[in-house]
């Protein structure tokens, strides 16, 4: 028994190891050994734009990160106690759902000078030209800013939400506020002096997340990002892809100059708040507050949110469709469908998105419940420790190492190539999502089950699977979209020879075809709505979709 035990613990393990572990370990080694050229570290240092870059990236993903925690722990103290219906669950993971760079391709052509909003302004100042404003490409990089707490902050409310309304937590939080309101606190006092000190620490690893991708990302930076100077992360990206080995070499060097960049920013923010902690005590011990907490505020902010994600699809829709659109007219004079002719036409982008990301989730899947069904859950620590590793890093690293390990295992430009370079991200993400509702299964049914004489797989097939079942369509609804809004590793694995969704809508935004650009950028967006939509359905128990 033990033998068979050990066996199949090593077969429990052996997928997760092959597909996951050793192509990151792998990639890392690679991507490390690319950037100890010396001569490199000094051609970047003397870029002329490598400074004002650097502090360019780590300011927009500082005001970003700091951005949405704020907004974050405003509108969760304002919808946390109502948030357990499922319709408002069910908002979230839509929002979650839609990839940052539609949003960020949406967020532009409505804010640009022949956009929504300047049409709308045109009215009552009586504009007959686009006014002369700078939007997409602003040099403070305050729309890419935009972007980025559109998108974090309902990202960082989700975690605080799951949080919150775990039951343990929920009846602590409730007992304290209580106590609270006996000793004359009001609901703002409550929130500021006993909830927000334990919510900040579960904070710091989604915030790490949220401060390295924002002041790395590539796609929105290309998108609609600064151009004088570009965030460093577009320089590095320049250097990756150009033909020239020694900007090769350069633009290895400036991935990792990055990523140190945003380590040493991390730890200064962490200490930081290790010295601010002393004086907040004296916030927390002042005397009793019977000061309200802006849960009406905080309610419209939650749902202005949620309008803008409306209107910036509902404003892809309109321009997708848009044959002529003269200023300052609020709607086309001319419609037609050739943007999605020409999508239609050429369907291998969305063909190879949609099977890589079929292909990566239910692969990170079933490996992940081989782990979970073989492994102890001691284990799960290396295994959270490599995910946080594949989050944390900017992909610009990551992508740079699998590119190396793909390149000399001749792979690089394969369709294997791109399906390992997108596992990557899809089972760290799914591992974080499924591992804390899996490992917490109440195993008192596999008792009754056992008592029943039922074999394991029927116990898993007929009981806690079909208990997990919502866990389980979340975790695939999130892989799936993770997967298919891949740019930096897809585009370098790809080497040319495939096309995904994200290369076709990052390539079409320094086009003019803004009816083509916005089709791609909606396309990109409800592809995995759709399929968020549809695992939401599957999930609800057959009694509650009757």
């Amino acid at each position: 028994m033990k033998a068979h035990s050990a066996a199949a613990r090593v077969a429990g393990g052996v997928p997760l190891l092959a597909l996951f572990l050793l192509p990151l370990v792998v990639a890392l080694l690679f991507a490390a050994a690319s950037a100890v050229d010396g001569a490199a570290w000094v051609a970047l240092f003397h870029h002329p734009q490598f400074f004002p870059a650097l502090e360019l990236s780590l300011l927009t993903g500082a005001v970003a990160a700091a951005a949405s925690l704020s907004l974050s722990l405003f509108i969760t103290a304002g919808i946390f106690e109502s948030a357990g219906t499922e319709k408002g669950l069910s908002i979230l993971g839509v929002i979650l759902a839609v990839p940052h760079l539609a949003v960020a391709i949406a967020l532009g052509l409505l804010v640009m000078p022949t956009g929504i909003l300047a049409r709308l302004l045109a009215v009552p100042f009586g504009w007959t030209t686009p006014p002369a404003w700078i939007t997409t490409h602003d040099p403070y990089g305050i729309l890419l800013i935009a972007a980025l707490i559109l998108k974090e902050t309902p990202f960082l409310v989700y975690v605080l939400l799951a949080h919150v309304r775990r039951d343990d937590v929920a009846l602590k939080f409730s007992r304290e506020a209580r106590i609270a309101r006996s000793l004359g606190h009001g609901s703002a006092s409550i929130w500021l002096r006993i909830f927000i000190p334990q919510l900040v620490p579960i904070l710091v690893w989604p915030l790490l997340v949220v401060f390295s991708y924002a002041a790395t990302v590539v796609d929105l930076s290309i998108a609609i990002g600064p151009t004088q100077p570009s965030t460093l992360s577009t320089i590095v990206w320049a250097d990756l892809n150009s033909s020239d080995p020694i900007e090769n070499a350069r633009g290895a060097a400036g991935a990792f100059a990055l990523t140190f960049a945003v380590v040493i920013g991390g730890l200064l923010a962490a200490a930081i708040y290790r010295l601010a902690k002393p004086l907040l005590q004296n916030v927390y011990t002042a005397g009793p507050s019977l000061m309200q907490f802006p849960k009406l505020a905080s309610k419209k902010t939650w749902l202005s949110m949620q309008s803008l994600y409306v209107v910036l699809l509902a404003g892809l829709v309109l321009l997708s469709f848009a044959r002529r659109w003269p200023f300052p007219l609020l709607l086309p004079t001319l419609f037609d469908a050739a943007s999605w002719s020409a999508v239609t036409a050429q369907p291998a982008a969305l063909l190879t998105s949609v099977f890589l990301a079929v292909a990566t989730t239910m692969s990170s899947l079933i490996i992940l419940l081989c782990w979970f069904e073989t492994q102890k859950s001691r284990n799960d620590i290396v295994l959270l420790a490599f995910a946080l590793i594949a989050l944390v890093l900017p992909a610009l690293v990551t992508g740079l190492g699998q590119y190396q390990m793909l390149l000399y295992l001749g792979l690089s430009g394969t369709m294997l190539g791109l399906y390992l370079v997108h596992m990557m991200p899809v089972a760290a993400y799914m591992f974080l999502v499924l591992a804390a509702p899996y490992r917490g299964f109440d195993m008192r049914w596999k008792s009754v089950s056992n008592a029943l004489q039922a074999k394991h797989f029927r116990f898993l097939l007929e009981i806690k699977w079909p208990l997990l079942k919502p866990q389980l369509w979340a975790s695939f609804a999130i892989g799936f979209a993770v997967s298919l809004g891949q740019y930096v590793p897809a585009q370098l694995a790809a080497a040319g020879r495939f096309s995904t969704l994200p290369m076709e809508a990052v390539a079409l935004t320094s086009g003019a075809n803004r009816p083509l650009t916005a089709a791609f950028a909606l396309l990109l967006a409800l592809v995995p709505i759709v399929v968020f939509i549809t695992a939401s359905t599957l999930s609800r128990p057959r009694w509650a979709r009757a």
